[in-house]
């Protein structure tokens, strides 16, 4: 079945009193990209034609054990259709709503709580094709014949941020010898002797007149 990962970042923690199909319950969201962008791609077959254009989200529900309502899917990537609104528009978006047992999203918001961030999800959704690229780095979502996909797996990827590259220390700069300046130097500094001792001699004989 094909697969997306997709990048989250930015988690909040939520409590909603009621839901559709159910109670209410906890709820961990994040901001959602494609992945990898660069070499995978989602083909779309409404206006954004492309799954990276949109803004998304990851959320991660109580699961109740009761379905939901006629025309919802409980575990699903659902594309929303932009809004416009003259008053409160809103660009087309997407969302990934994954239902887990409440001990298993308790036990995913002590982990993230302990410094260890969520760093990706790859869901398995049924409906999502592959395109032409024998590499199956290219996907196709009809997205508008059907606007939520069933999501029939999940696998969730933790690490820490990125560490920032050590740069080396810069190379030595290289001295170089001016063989003129070094001999004026050194006939200075023969000058500056010869002199201090003539300087000397003089005092020792002036003493000794005395």
């Amino acid at each position: 079945m094909p697969s997306i990962g997709l990048a989250v970042s930015n988690p909040v923690v939520t409590y909603s009193g009621n839901s559709y199909g159910g109670r209410g319950g906890w709820r961990l969201s994040f901001e959602g990209v494609l992945a990898d962008s660069l070499s995978h791609h989602v083909d779309l077959t409404t206006e954004e034609k492309e799954f990276s254009n949109l803004a998304g989200t990851v959320a991660f529900e109580e699961a109740d054990g009761k379905e939901p309502c006629e025309g919802f899917v409980k575990d699903a990537l659902t594309y929303w259709k932009a809004i416009n609104d003259s008053l409160d528009p809103q660009p087309a978006s997407w969302l990934a709503t994954i239902h887990m047992p409440s001990k298993d999203l308790q036990r995913l918001l002590k982990t993230i709580a302990d410094s260890l961030p969520l760093r990706s999800v790859n869901i398995d959704a049924d409906g999502l094709e592959f395109g032409w690229e024998p590499d199956g780095s290219g996907k196709k979502w009809d997205n508008a014949a059907t606007p939520a996909l069933a999501i029939k797996g999940y696998r969730l990827f933790f690490g820490s941020p990125e560490k920032q590259e050590i740069l080396p220390d810069p190379p030595e700069p290289e001295i170089q010898t001016d063989l003129w300046m070094l001999t004026e130097a050194r006939e200075a500094r023969k000058s500056i002797s010869y002199l201090t001792y003539a300087v000397i001699g003089l005092i020792v004989v002036l003493f000794n007149r005395l």
